[in-house]
């Protein structure tokens, strides 16, 4: 008897660990260049460099001064967003509470600087 409640209890205690696992850092969404908050459909208005952050760790980064957008997969680690797209173009961000803060890029760095913060104007439940 006493081994069946020690089973339980520990998997009890793994069910816990599983449930309070940090879940991604960064929110699913469209984030523009802080100040340009304003912006009400960034699909539309591509005027602006925009990035959307979808489910399945999907990134897409669009300029309008370029000739394409950027997409690709994205990893956290480290409070930092790694985002390599098909092209092998990189991009570093930082997470900042909500927001993500370019660090490093060499495409983007063409279009914003480094340091540029980021924030979410709207979120995907």
């Amino acid at each position: 008897m006493k081994k069946i409640i020690a089973i339980l209890m520990c998997l009890l205690c793994f069910g816990f660990m599983v449930a309070c696992q940090k879940s991604d850092p960064i929110k699913e969404g469209y984030y523009v260049v802080k100040g340009q908050e304003d912006l009400k459909d960034p699909v539309k208005e591509l005027n602006k460099t925009t990035i959307s952050i979808k489910k399945d760790k999907f990134f897409i980064l669009v300029n309008p001064l370029h000739d394409r957008g950027f997409s690709g997969k994205y990893e956290v680690k480290d409070g930092k967003v790694y985002v390599e797209d098909k092209d092998n173009n990189k991009f570093v961000f930082k997470v900042s509470g909500n927001n993500l803060i370019f660090e490093e890029g060499e495409m983007l760095e063409k279009f914003e600087k480094k340091g540029t913060e980021f924030v979410i104007i709207n979120k995907s439940e």
